[in-house]
């Protein structure tokens, strides 16, 4: 069309193909950074070995599973999202129910990174 214009976009927004991807991407650099190792199998999962934190995210959620409370305040401050997270835990009253060890079965194997 005569007179038509296209834009690029310098940030992603919210809801388009590409958020996720660039979402991904910035936090892959924050949590390197942060010294977390990313698999090679799963470029959505990331290890910090010292600290035996593991980070899983899909699309935009993340779930962590970690051994102290040293290590969960650890990613709380290097994510810059404490209060949020606290205020959610809050809400769904996280911080009442009760924590469980679950043994990784025998047969599973580490993967390297």
């Amino acid at each position: 069309q005569p007179g038509a214009k296209v834009y690029k976009l310098k940030k992603s927004i919210y809801g388009l193909k590409q958020a996720a991807h660039i979402f991904l991407n910035t936090l892959s650099q924050h949590l390197l950074s942060m010294g977390f190792n990313r698999l090679k199998s799963d470029p959505c999962v990331f290890i910090h070995n010292t600290r035996k934190i593991t980070l899983g995210c899909y699309i935009d959620d993340i779930i962590v599973s970690y051994r102290s409370e040293i290590d969960f305040e650890y990613v709380l401050n290097g994510l810059h999202q404490k209060d949020y997270i606290l205020k959610i835990m809050e809400q769904f009253k996280i911080y009442e129910s009760k924590s469980i060890k679950t043994p990784r079965s025998p047969s599973v194997h580490r993967i390297a990174t």
